[in-house]
């Protein structure tokens, strides 16, 4: 630490002592919620992007066999998803020595701070959009009329235009192999294919574009469109989209007792806690607690012993609940352009109804992957291991898969030191095309009858905001 850091004994305490990864593991492990359902995994590929295989279930076999007679070894099929690892900074920022003057430390330690606060919310919301992406992934509504044309604008393309290959993978659907969809006519499902999906934003996979259909097809604005390999959406009332959403059609405990009995068919592991996992956002944490059914089984408890006293729900209906400030609405989703490829699913319907989602999900849903992961560092949650690695300009600290790096000053006055929180790595969310279990959704067209699903292992809950 040859550095005007010399100065300053208690800067170097801080570093030497552990303080910065307690500062930052203070601020940062709290608020992590939606991160809670990813199963943390070390990179080891040398490129930055690969598709990670994994078994399918085996089958049993039974089939009585003769005596004498070897089995026959089971042949287990593998399935394959994309991870695309990449640099994310949720935090950089500069503070000045001279500025500072005797107050470095406490600088430092707010920068960290700062930094540590920066990073929990990036992570989680990171964690949230793949989440909502994957388990929203196959059903939007048309963003326009439609008139005899082949070219259906829709408010949201994600889950749209893909197709299992039929070995490992889900490819691009194309005319050859084309995906089917379903239009909601307003008494029946109207079925046609995709062949293929023009995003209005070249290269994002998320967000409005048109989709190419075989056959030309008529359709008011707002008709809903179910893809053959949609997740499963329950809403709070009913309806096949988010403008059957009103005012009063809040989430019941029944409503997750339905999702949780959608899991369990279709043989969805629950996590090491024995438990689904539901993350609610505070206002469906207060529709909660006004439902009659959620009254009703808290009823003899007592102040003390009753959730009503802490306004807090821990295990209810086969759920472990997980309450978040950063469930997605207009004040956590940013509504700029940029953002569009990252959160794409409205937020408002067309008669102003704030639309809020619950995610259920199971184990082995969700993947975080991570470069800085070791195994002494994986997984840590929030453990203190004072894992500083010295370099010749700074220090870095590698914690939760977080790195923070502090750089000396290293300009002509060597006065301004730099503070850069960096996550490299990528949250993915598996396909599951292996398993059994339900089609689609149990809302959607007749005539779907195979578990077509791309993502099984979770199911959103739409209700109102209000």
């Amino acid at each position: 630490m040859s550095t005007v850091f010399s100065a300053f004994p208690e800067v170097q305490a801080i570093i030497q002592e552990g303080l910065l990864e307690s500062r930052l593991l203070q601020a940062l492990y709290p608020s992590l919620r939606y991160r809670n359902a990813f199963t943390q995994m070390p990179w080891l590929n040398k490129a930055s992007s690969a598709y990670v295989t994994r078994k399918g279930d085996a089958v049993p076999n039974l089939t009585r066999f003769a005596t004498r007679t070897d089995p026959t070894p089971m042949t287990i099929t593998d399935e394959q998803f994309l991870v695309e690892i990449g640099p994310y900074f949720p935090y950089t920022g500069d503070f000045s020595g001279f500025e500072s003057g005797l107050s470095i430390a406490a600088d430092l330690v707010d920068q960290v701070t700062r930094a540590g606060r920066a990073g929990a919310k990036g992570l989680d919301r990171l964690s949230r959009n793949k989440l909502f992406n994957a388990a929203l992934a196959g059903q939007t509504l048309c963003s326009a009329a439609v008139n005899n044309s082949t070219t259906v604008p829709v408010q949201d393309i994600n889950g749209f235009g893909i197709k299992f290959n039929g070995v490992t993978q889900f490819v691009a659907a194309t005319v050859a192999a084309p995906q089917a969809v379903y239009f909601w006519t307003g008494a029946a499902f109207e079925k046609k294919f995709v062949t293929a999906v023009t995003p209005t934003t070249p290269g994002l996979t998320y967000g409005p574009g048109t989709l190419t259909i075989s056959v030309a097809g008529t359709y008011l604005t707002k008709t809903p469109v179910i893809a053959e390999s949609a997740s499963t959406i329950f809403r709070s009332g009913g309806g096949y989209g988010i403008d059957d959403v009103g005012s009063t059609d809040i989430i019941t405990i029944n409503d997750v007792m339905l999702a949780v009995s959608e899991l369990e068919t279709r043989n969805v592991p629950k996590f090491p806690d024995g438990t689904y996992h539901a993350f609610i956002g505070p206002k469906a944490k207060y529709q909660l607690f006004q439902d009659s059914t959620f009254e009703l089984l808290e009823r003899g408890r007592g102040a003390e012993g009753s959730l009503y006293g802490g306004f807090t729900i821990n295990k209810v209906a086969g759920c472990t609940f997980f309450e978040t400030s950063e469930a997605p609405n207009s004040s956590t989703v940013p509504t700029v352009a940029a953002n569009k490829g990252i959160w794409s699913a409205p937020l408002v319907n067309t008669t102003s109804i704030p639309i809020e989602r619950t995610i259920i999900c199971g184990d082995d849903f969700a993947f975080e992957y991570s470069k800085v992961v070791d195994a002494q560092n994986n997984g840590k949650n929030g453990t203190i291991t004072n894992n500083v690695v010295a370099m010749p300009n700074g220090v870095t600290v590698n914690t939760d898969n977080l790195s923070l790096i502090l750089r000396w000053p290293i300009d002509r006055n060597q006065d301004v030191t730099s503070v850069n929180l960096k996550f490299e790595g990528d949250h993915v969310c598996s396909t599951d095309y292996l398993a059994g279990g339900a089609p689609a959704s149990l809302l959607v067209p007749d005539g779907v009858t195979t578990p077509s699903a791309a993502y099984k292992r979770a199911v959103v809950i739409e209700h109102s905001g209000v």
